[in-house]
C-alpha cells in the first residue's frame, strides 16, 4: 500500500491516463496505418486509377478527335488539308496520350495541394492518416494509372494502325493501278517544244485555268479529289476518274501539251537534205484526212498552222523545206468516250540536225514508237550510209543500247521520188508485178503476201543498184523489225499550182503500226484502213 502511494505520488492519474491514450492512439493509428497500406489504400486506388483513366482517355479522345484544330502542316504550298493517315492521325494520337498522362498527374497534384492543405493547424494524429493515404494513393494512381492508359494507348494505336494498314493497302491498290494502267496503255504526254516525256504533267483547273503545281495523283491532299489552291474546285487524281481530260501543260517549260495525258504513238521521219520528208508528210496526211472512215472520226490536229502548211504545199505541187533542228511535232489528238484520247504524232527534223545531233538532245527518240528512214535515190550512197550511222549511234547511245544488241524499235527504209522509176520501184508497177509473180517462195501465198514480197525485193535490188548494199547489211544487222517501202508522194515533177498525186505513202505507217504492241493503235487504224 506505501508502494503504490508512493507511486501515485510520483505519477499522477491524469498522467498515467495520458500515456495509456498515447499508446492506445499510437497502436490504433499503427495499425490503421498498416491497414490502409496494405488493404484499403492499394484497392481503392487501383479502382481509382482504372476509373480515372477511362475517364480522362475518353474525354481526351474526345477533344482531340479532330487533329486539324491544332495539327500544323509545314508545307507552305498546301493545296488544302492533309488526309488523316498522313500526318493528322498521328498528331491526334500523340496529343490523345500526352494529355491523359497530363491529366492524372495534374489530379495527384490538386489532391496533394488539398492534403497538405488540411494539415495546417491539425495535430500529428489528425493529419498523418490523410498524409499517409496520399502517398500511397499516389504511388497507386502513378503506377496503375499509367499502366491502364498504357494499355489503353496500345489498343488505341492497334485500332488506329489497323485502320492505317488497310487505308494504305488500298492507297497503294489505287496509286499502283493508276501507274499501271498509264505504263500498259502507254498514257503519257510528250512536249513539242523540249520533246520530254511525262507520265504525269502538270494540270490545269478547268474553272480557273491555273496550273496545279502539285502532282495530280493520290496523294497526301486528297486520294480522289484534289482541291485546286486557288479555287477550291475539286481536280481528279486518277486516270479513271477524269484526270486525262484536263488541260496539261510541260513542268520543264510550262508548254502546252496536244491533250492531257493520253494513248501516244510517235514516228521519227529521219532524211537527209532533199530525202522528200516534207513532201512525204504532205501526201500522207492528205491521204489519211480525205478517208471517208477517218472523217467520221473525231479529232483535233495540232499544230493547225502546221497542218495547214502541208496541206498549201499539197495543193500548190511544191513543198518548203525543212530547216528547223528542233524536230516538229505532226500530232492528230482522236476523242473518244474512253478514260483517254489517243494521240497520233509523227516528228520531222532537218537533215542538217544530225550534224551534231547530240547537241540538239532531240528526246524523242528515246520513246518514238517507229522510225522512217527516207532515202533519196538521188542522193550519194555516201551521204546516205554516214546519215544512217550517225541516226543509229545517237540512237544507241540516247537508248543505252551497246552495238552487240537489235534495237527493238521498228523502221521503214523508204525510197522517195519512185515516180521517176517507174519499172523498178513504183508502187503502181510493184502492184501489177505482184499479181503475177510465180516465185515458188509465194506460190501459194495470198495477194498481200506477194505484194510484200515483190516490194521489199524490188526496194532492196534497187537500193543495191545504187551502191546500198551495206545499207540493208547494217539495217538488217541494227533492227529486229524492218521492211523496206517506195513511194511518190508529189507523183509527177515538180509543177506550181498542179497538186500532189501520192501513191504507196500509207502503207509504211499502216505496217509500223501493226508491228506495235499498242492496240489502240492498231483497233484505230484497222477502223480507218
Amino acid at each position: 500500500m506505501k508502494i503504490i502511494g508512493s507511486l501515485k505520488d510520483i505519477f499522477p492519474f491524469n498522467v498515467i491516463v495520458f500515456i495509456a491514450t498515447l499508446i492506445y492512439r499510437i497502436i490504433v493509428v499503427g495499425f490503421t496505418i498498416i491497414y490502409y497500406i496494405i488493404i484499403a489504400v492499394p484497392i481503392s486506388g487501383v479502382v481509382f486509377a482504372f476509373v480515372i483513366s477511362i475517364v480522362y482517355f475518353v474525354r481526351s479522345i474526345i477533344e482531340n478527335a479532330n487533329p486539324y484544330t491544332t495539327y500544323v502542316d509545314n508545307n507552305k504550298n498546301a493545296p488544302g488539308r492533309r488526309n488523316f493517315f498522313f500526318g493528322p492521325g498521328f498528331h491526334s494520337i500523340d496529343k490523345i496520350i500526352k494529355n491523359t498522362f497530363s491529366d492524372i498527374s495534374s489530379l495527384v497534384a490538386q489532391v496533394k495541394t488539398k492534403v497538405f492543405s488540411f494539415k495546417v493547424g491539425k495535430s500529428f494524429f489528425v493529419w498523418i492518416l490523410p498524409v499517409v493515404f496520399f502517398y500511397c494513393f499516389a504511388i497507386c494512381t502513378y503506377v496503375f494509372g499509367f499502366l491502364f492508359c498504357t494499355i489503353l494507348s496500345l489498343l488505341l494505336l492497334t485500332v488506329i494502325l489497323a485502320m492505317m494498314t488497310c487505308f494504305f493497302l488500298a492507297f497503294s491498290f489505287l496509286w499502283g493501278a493508276d501507274r499501271l494502267y498509264l505504263l500498259l496503255k502507254s498514257i503519257n504526254c510528250r512536249c513539242p517544244v523540249d520533246k520530254r516525256k511525262f507520265i504525269v504533267p502538270k494540270f490545269k483547273c478547268p474553272q480557273c485555268n491555273n496550273v496545279f503545281s502539285e502532282s495530280l495523283t493520290p496523294g497526301p491532299y486528297g486520294v480522289f479529289h484534289i482541291n485546286c489552291p486557288s479555287c477550291k474546285n475539286k481536280l481528279p487524281t486518277t486516270v479513271f476518274n477524269g484526270r486525262s481530260k484536263l488541260d496539261a501543260v510541260c513542268p520543264a517549260c510550262g508548254t502546252d501539251f496536244a491533250s492531257g495525258t493520253s494513248v501516244q504513238f510517235g514516228i521519227q521521219c529521219v532524211g537527209n537534205t532533199q530525202s522528200g520528208k516534207t513532201s512525204f508528210l504532205a501526201a500522207f496526211f492528205h491521204e489519211l484526212f480525205e478517208n471517208e472512215n477517218h472523217k467520221m472520226l473525231n479529232y483535233t490536229k495540232i499544230p493547225e498552222t502546221l497542218f495547214n502548211n502541208l496541206e498549201r504545199m499539197f495543193n500548190k505541187g511544191k513543198p518548203d523545206q525543212t530547216t528547223d533542228n528542233n524536230a516538229a511535232m505532226y500530232s492528230i489528238v482522236y476523242h473518244g468516250s474512253g478514260l483517254s484520247d489517243f494521240q497520233f504524232s509523227i516528228y520531222d527534223i532537218a537533215g542538217e540536225a544530225f550534224n551534231d545531233i547530240r547537241k540538239e538532245n532531240q528526246k524523242q527518240f528515246d520513246y518514238a514508237e517507229g522510225f522512217f528512214f527516207l532515202v533519196n535515190p538521188d542522193e550519194d550512197a555516201n551521204e546516205t550510209l554516214n546519215l544512217y550511222s550517225k541516226f543509229v549511234g545517237y540512237l544507241r547511245s540516247s537508248k543505252n543500247i551497246n552495238t552487240k544488241k537489235t534495237i527493238h524499235v521498228p523502221i521503214a527504209i523508204i525510197i522517195t521520188k519512185a515516180d521517176a522509176f517507174k519499172f523498178e520501184i513504183d508502187p503502181l508497177g510493184i502492184a501489177i508485178r505482184a499479181s503475177t509473180n510465180k516465185a515458188p517462195e509465194i506460190v501459194n501465198a495470198s495477194y498481200e503476201e506477194k505484194l510484200t514480197f515483190t516490194r521489199v525485193n524490188a526496194c532492196k535490188d534497187f537500193l543495191r543498184k545504187n551502191g546500198l548494199n551495206n545499207l540493208i547489211n547494217l539495217l538488217e544487222r541494227d533492227f529486229s523489225k524492218y521492211s523496206y517501202f517506195s513511194v511518190s508522194a508529189i507523183g509527177h515533177e515538180q509543177i506550181s499550182n498542179v497538186s500532189f498525186e501520192p501513191r504507196g505513202t500509207l502503207e509504211p505507217v499502216k505496217w509500223i503500226v501493226k508491228q506495235s504492241n499498242n492496240l489502240d493503235c492498231k483497233k484505230l487504224f484497222d477502223s480507218i484502213f
